[in-house]
């Protein structure tokens, strides 16, 4: 919710973030999407394929009383179909949210070479009436978090959610991740 307070530890992930975003966004190109697969995108020189992060199916994140549900593929979030994250507010359990479409996933890296950190922005085309609502999923390689990590940063500013995927092999291709 807008205006919560929250702990030094947790501010200190959102400044990161933010730095992060700023960092990935400025120096970015955006990558061309795979026509048969919403979890895959290249560039000149890179590809990314995001099918190890969804090999248990959707990833589910909670901060508060919200539950993120992300899945690259697609999936029903209330009446809405094609929804890449939907928010559930679990004070009220009918509630849900189209946090970002998968048709229009905007997905961003440096075009020629850059494995190492990436972005994709979901945005929801409108579907969540009365607010625009989008997500941004941030991806940064770590070689020492062997198991993928997705973490939610929270809602700021209002109506857009960040996401922060850290993790050795989190769907760059490269060689040291040609076995997940």
């Amino acid at each position: 919710a807008r205006g919560q307070k929250c702990g030094p530890l947790l501010y200190k992930m959102k400044v990161l973030f933010l730095f992060v975003s700023v960092l990935i966004v400025s120096q970015a190109s955006l990558l061309i999407k795979d026509q048969l697969s919403p979890m895959k995108a290249r560039g000149n020189a890179t590809h990314y394929d995001l099918s190890v992060l969804f090999k248990n199916g959707p990833i589910q994140v909670q901060t508060g009383p919200y539950l993120y549900v992300w899945d690259a593929r697609g999936q029903k979030c209330g009446s809405i179909a094609d929804v890449a994250v939907c928010q559930y507010d679990l004070d009220h359990s009918n509630h849900t949210y189209d946090a970002g479409d998968v048709a229009a996933a905007l997905w961003f890296a440096d075009f020629n070479q850059g494995l190492e950190n990436w972005q994709i922005i979901y945005p929801n085309n409108g579907n969540a009436y009365p607010a625009i609502r989008v997500s941004k999923i941030s991806f940064v390689v770590d070689p020492n978090v062997e198991v993928p990590k997705v973490t939610a940063l929270g809602e700021f500013p209002y109506t857009e959610y960040n996401f922060i995927v850290t993790g050795k092999c989190i769907g760059q291709l490269s060689r040291d991740c040609m076995n997940y």
